[in-house]
């Protein structure tokens, strides 16, 4: 992903893919306010899935850096751990906070959209989040209201948190294992069975899909 800093010695926009300033030579990673951003990045990277979030955040936050790019980011992936997380339920109010954030910061590089749609793939759908219809229906507006997600990405993965609160999460991992190709077994009871939960799904997220 590319990410950029701000050499101190000469100010010039440096890429964090580079090992020393282009234009000055400044082994900017090393010194400096850069230096300071990278340490920082690098803690909310160990800490995000291993600490108290809370205090996480407060770190950030206190931070001279809590607007950097870089910062905002993990801030951002942080973030929404915690919302998934606290109480168990995603509201809309909270994710789309999330993704104004990463919008925001993709103004400097479009490389922190794709990789965090990549990472929401990641996150979701969770068995440990509830996410209502009615929230849903709001993050997709404002996703259109961004022009954002013109492949449905976001939105498909949202489609199939709604279904498992709805359904509940036994449902869906067992659609998820009948449906794998690699656990096929070719004998009636299994197919039955495969066929059974593939028209659950679709018969649930159609009925989704035209409530939006």
């Amino acid at each position: 992903m590319r990410e950029f800093l701000v050499c101190d010695m000469c100010t010039a926009t440096v890429s964090t893919e580079t090992s020393i300033c282009d234009f000055c030579g400044n082994d900017f990673k090393n010194s400096g306010s850069s230096a300071e951003i990278l340490r920082l990045k690098d803690e909310i990277e160990k800490k995000m899935y291993a600490s108290d979030l809370n205090d996480l955040l407060t770190r950030i936050n206190k931070s001279k850096f809590k607007d950097h790019p870089i910062i905002l980011y993990r801030k951002a992936k942080a973030l929404l751990i915690d919302y998934m997380t606290n109480d168990g339920v995603l509201d809309a109010e909270e994710f789309c906070e999330v993704i104004n954030i990463i919008n925001t910061i993709s103004k400097v590089s479009e490389d922190y959209w794709t990789e965090f749609v990549l990472y929401l793939t990641v996150l979701f759908p969770s068995s440990h989040t509830k996410l209502y219809l009615e929230d849903f229906k709001l993050i997709r507006s404002f996703l259109l209201s961004l022009n954002r997600d013109e492949d449905k990405i976001i939105e498909n993965r949202m489609i199939q948190q709604v279904l498992i609160s709805e359904a509940g999460d036994t449902f869906f991992k067992e659609y998820q294992f009948y449906t794998d190709p690699k656990n096929y077994i070719n004998n009636s009871d299994f197919i039955h069975k495969k066929n059974h939960l593939s028209d659950k799904y679709e018969n649930l997220k159609t009925k989704i899909e035209e409530q939006l």
